[in-house]
């Protein structure tokens, strides 16, 4: 399975006692679309990987090579809430790199944060829904491994959603974060579903597209809709199965 990633806005505070804080993960928000679903993340849906004590590490731009904190060391702290995934990493005044980056973030050249994640085996859903009258196919992730929480450059997008975090004072009180970031091959394979939903064959409406090219009433046009959004969900359970995605 290919790790995900989703990015957040990073604000910076006038406090000096070289610490980031914030939020690394915003829960029930939706994102915007991302090549033929948008997505939401559920509280609780890194429960189970933090329970288990995985080291998560906090980065920059997702680098490894570049580790502003960890948790196995005690620098990076994470917090699971019902808005959120809450986090603290402690940077070191001797790390030339950590002075640096702390320094953009405090004059806003450095402005979001990202994590990435691997979705448990089952851990989400695909369904249909409307909203503002416009219907989608919707991801829900309730159980995922998190991976890294990173402060990054490129945000792949934005949502709604409360977002930012910190350059603070141990004790100030924590702010909010916001949205997300697909990698390239997540983001190619958002763009062949969206691709496949805009296709404009499926067997559910062969007869219909046989008479007239494509549905024509509204009855065909619901079926066709609603089976190539379960044959999208279909088709991304597969490719999990086979470590695709």
């Amino acid at each position: 399975m290919k790790t995900e990633i989703r990015s957040f806005e990073l604000r910076a505070a006038a406090d000096e006692d070289f610490v980031l804080e914030g939020i690394a993960v915003s829960y029930d928000v939706l994102s915007q679309d991302l090549g033929g679903f948008r997505e939401r993340i559920m509280p609780g849906a890194f429960a189970r990987s933090l329970k288990s004590g995985d080291d998560c590490k906090c980065l920059f731009n997702h680098d490894p090579s570049l580790i502003l904190g960890r948790r196995q060391s005690g620098t990076l702290q994470l917090h699971d809430e019902t808005d959120g995934l809450k986090f603290r990493v402690q940077l070191d005044r001797n790390n030339s790199a950590h002075q640096n980056l702390y320094s953009s973030v405090k004059r806003g050249d450095v402005n979001e944060m990202s994590f990435a994640f691997v979705v448990a085996s089952g851990g989400d859903a695909f369904d249909e829904v409307t909203q503002d009258g416009k219907r989608f196919v919707r991801r829900t992730v309730r159980d995922a491994d998190l991976r890294d929480v990173s402060v990054v450059t490129y945000p792949a997008y934005n949502a709604k959603g409360s977002t930012n975090v910190s350059a603070r004072t141990e004790h100030t009180g924590t702010q909010l974060l916001s949205t997300g970031t697909l990698d390239a091959n997540n983001r190619r394979r958002a763009e062949e579903i969206g691709r496949m939903i805009a296709a404009d064959h499926t067997a559910d409406v062969a007869k219909a597209m046989a008479a007239a090219s494509k549905p024509t009433t509204p009855a065909e046009i619901d079926a066709y809709n609603r089976a190539r959004c379960e044959e999208v969900g279909r088709i991304v359970s597969e490719d999990r199965r086979k470590g695709e995605i």
